[in-house]
């Protein structure tokens, strides 16, 4: 890939068909078969393509250029399920296509350099989502993903603050990962989590559960990086050990732990997928610890010439938690209640034969749901009910002649289970009345 220059390329992935997507940055010339940038668009090298090869790597199907006035490093690639590219790195570039974003965090140039996260439609057209994502201080994103909503993941580095709906602070001094999710549309954050203490703890890689819990790797120095209780090991061994830290769909910390021996160890690489009810993490990178925890292992020694590559896998079992419905309630006159039995990605089995998360229910009655992930359930049940209030009955004042008789009607009889009182004594729908006097 590019001839005429150094090319570089941090950002693959690979769709259903086994077609290739780069993302290189180079000082070289590659044909461009999709040009997105205007005619005499001001760009500056090293510049951004993106790339779709063939499965069989046997030619280039689409590319188009990506640029500005100065130069784009593109750090992650990924390609969802309809092919839409995102790419996120960072830029000198004022005038790339960006479009305007949330206050205080996007569509503005911010410093020296800023981030930048571009999503493009599947056929290399348009920019469907175009920002710049600066903050205060130094910012450096590293991987980017997506869930099956398109809900957008971005995690980096930053000695910064100013991220928009924090989960948490910044601890200490000096270079800590975050991680953000935002809307499909790349409008706003739903939230920003930092990761890490002082020190450094960055060159992350995320990956998506199916309940939307955020997977991240990385490598780190800190001496007091937040792990969790469980984790599989609590302290730093070496001069930079790697890490594995996972978020709740709210993006607060549900699992952190130190991975490395007693040298230096690095993951730059992780991969989620699940099967049955569980989580399969797969995360790679190179470490020199001569003691990096192995198990069942190819090759369990490091290599004699300095660092050797390392690939590990994980498993998470995916647990159902509590599904709360809420108390039984009654409803005046209309009932129309959304009723969310939470566990995205489970199996689910309602009362009503539904098989979705979330059911809409207009008539009173009882309701019980089941959800699984494969390994465990957990049900919840609740009632509704429906009272109508009662329309007024239409009583006319009678004039009755001689042995003449009145049948009066009290109405109301759709509303179910309704009771009558009349001041005759009755207690039907209808009453009948022979005699002068007052009546209702």
């Amino acid at each position: 890939v590019g001839a005429g220059g150094s090319t570089w390329s941090l950002g693959m992935d690979v769709n259903e068909k086994g077609e290739v997507f780069l993302a290189p940055y180079t000082f070289a010339a590659i044909t461009v078969t999709h040009p997105m940038l205007p005619p005499g668009f001001v760009t500056a090298n090293p510049d951004c393509y993106i790339l779709k090869i063939k499965d069989d790597g046997s030619r280039l199907l689409q590319s188009t250029r990506f640029g500005g006035d100065g130069f784009e490093y593109t750090t992650s690639l990924f390609v969802d399920k309809r092919n839409n590219v995102y790419i996120t790195g960072y830029t000198t570039s004022q005038n790339l296509p960006a479009t305007g974003g949330f206050a205080g965090f996007g569509g503005l140039f911010r410093g020296q350099y800023v981030v930048y996260l571009f999503k493009i439609d599947s056929v290399f057209t348009r920019w469907m989502v175009s920002k710049y994502l600066g903050t205060t201080g130094f910012v450096y994103t590293t991987s980017v993903t997506v869930n099956d909503l398109d809900e957008i993941f971005v995690t980096g580095i930053t000695n910064g603050t100013g991220f928009p709906n924090p989960t948490n602070s910044p601890t200490g001094a000096g270079y800590q990962a975050f991680a953000l999710k935002m809307k499909a549309d790349g409008t706003y954050p739903f939230w920003t989590t930092y990761v890490g203490s002082s020190f450094y703890s960055w060159r992350q890689r995320i990956a998506v559960t199916a309940k939307d819990e955020l997977i991240m790797t990385g490598n780190t120095n800190s001496t007091s990086f937040p792990v969790s209780n469980d984790a599989f090991q609590k302290l730093l061994k070496g001069s930079s050990d790697g890490f594995i830290a996972k978020l709740n769909p709210r993006g607060d910390m549900e699992y952190a732990t130190y991975y490395g021996g007693s040298s230096w160890d690095y993951l730059y690489a992780a991969a989620a997928r699940r099967i049955g009810c569980v989580t399969h993490l797969v995360m790679a990178g190179y470490s020199n610890s001569s003691d990096f925890p192995t198990l069942n292992a190819w090759k369990p020694a490091v290599s004699r010439l300095s660092y050797s590559g390392v690939v590990g896998k994980f498993r998470d079992t995916l647990k159902v938690t509590d599904i709360d419905l809420g108390a039984d309630r009654v409803y005046c006159n209309v009932l129309a209640q959304v009723l969310d039995a939470g566990n995205k990605g489970a199996s689910y089995r309602w009362s009503t034969n539904d098989t979705t998360r979330r059911i809409t229910v207009r008539k009173p009655g009882t309701y019980t749901v089941r959800a699984t992930y494969g390994c465990g359930w957990r049900s919840d049940t609740i009632k509704l009910e429906l009272n109508y209030s009662p329309r007024k009955p239409n009583l006319r004042d009678t004039l009755l002649c001689n042995n003449d008789s009145a049948r009066f009607d009290a109405r109301n009889d759709t509303i179910p289970r309704v009771t009558y009182r009349w001041t005759n004594g009755d207690s039907t729908r209808f009453t009948k009345a022979t005699d002068t006097g007052w009546l209702g």
